[in-house]
């Protein structure tokens, strides 16, 4: 049967929806790998190289999805150091005690890019992810805190297994009215070389930026070998968009993945409308939640 194992880890993510590895990679390391960020964005054409120090200030405004959006992301995926860092064994070794069993790093690993005067409201991960509800995702920086400003703002609350209405944002985006349904969020410190583990339930966002420069992120996101996984999440991310596998890691050491051979594979759920996505989700028993002795609140 299952089981989860206590541990710190567990304790933490289930009480207040995250916890922070500390200095669990190399600063050196992802200084290098965003040195590599910025020189494909460059090749792209998306930085201001007219002025000395603006080494990831932006020509303009960009939007998912925009011209030339694909093609630069596609670019950014073909960084082998960027899934390199989901097979940090202290990170693995991490997820496996919170989780209690056997792990995998997922295929999708989103590269979080925050132009200036933009945010990521509050969501999720759950509502993308699919699968089991206990996914743990390593929110990675590839730059230190901005300005001494926070990055992150989490739920200040114990998890739930709920899915949280999404709307359309006054301030733009998709996400949840924190206000209205009385969710605090609280600021959470990380330093380059931290990795903060959000479960699949945890509300949070990344907060507005108001740098001049782009911000960085790297998702790498862990689950039980024996829990529920949606198909899409043993491509990479935004497959089809992004070409798969074979051609993204053209060039590598190696490919940085590893499935298991055997996987409960469920198909990935799409609503008509935004506004329909937590009645369009079911969520699946959650080991974490509802196993581990704590109630919601």
């Amino acid at each position: 049967g299952e089981s989860l194992m206590s541990s710190v880890i567990a304790d933490d993510i289930v009480r207040q929806g995250h916890h922070v590895l500390k200095h669990v990679y190399d600063s050196k390391i992802l200084a290098k790998l965003r040195d590599e960020v910025v020189a494909a964005l460059a090749s792209f054409g998306w930085l201001d190289k007219s002025r000395p120090n603006t080494a990831t200030r932006p020509l303009k405004q960009r939007q998912e999805g925009s011209a030339g959006w694909w093609q630069c992301y596609a670019g950014l995926q073909r960084i082998e150091g960027i899934h390199r860092l989901a097979f940090e064994q202290d990170v693995v070794d991490a997820v496996r005690e919170a989780l209690g069993g056997a792990v995998f790093s997922h295929g999708r690993r989103p590269i979080s890019i925050v132009f200036p005067g933009h945010w990521i409201p509050p969501h999720q991960d759950f509502v993308t992810v699919q699968g089991t509800p206990d996914t743990l995702t390593a929110w990675i920086p590839l730059l230190a805190n901005v300005n001494g400003e926070f990055v992150l703002r989490i739920a200040d609350q114990s998890l739930r297994p709920i899915v949280a209405p999404l709307s359309h944002m006054r301030e733009g985006g998709v996400g949840i009215r924190t206000e209205a349904a009385k969710i605090e969020l609280r600021p959470v410190g990380v330093e380059l070389g931290d990795a903060i583990l959000l479960h699949g339930m945890t509300i949070y966002e990344v907060m507005a930026n108001n740098s001049s420069i782009i911000n960085f992120a790297c998702m790498h996101r862990f689950q039980r070998d024996d829990h529920l996984v949606c198909e899409a999440s043993l491509y990479p991310h935004h497959y089809p968009r992004v070409p798969d596998w074979p051609v993204l890691s053209k060039g590598w050491e190696r490919e940085w993945i590893s499935f298991p051979d055997r996987l409960n594979i469920s198909k990935f759920k799409l609503p008509r409308h935004i506004e329909q996505w937590h009645e369009v989700l079911e969520v699946p028993h959650s080991l974490m939640i509802n196993g581990h002795g704590f109630k919601s609140d």
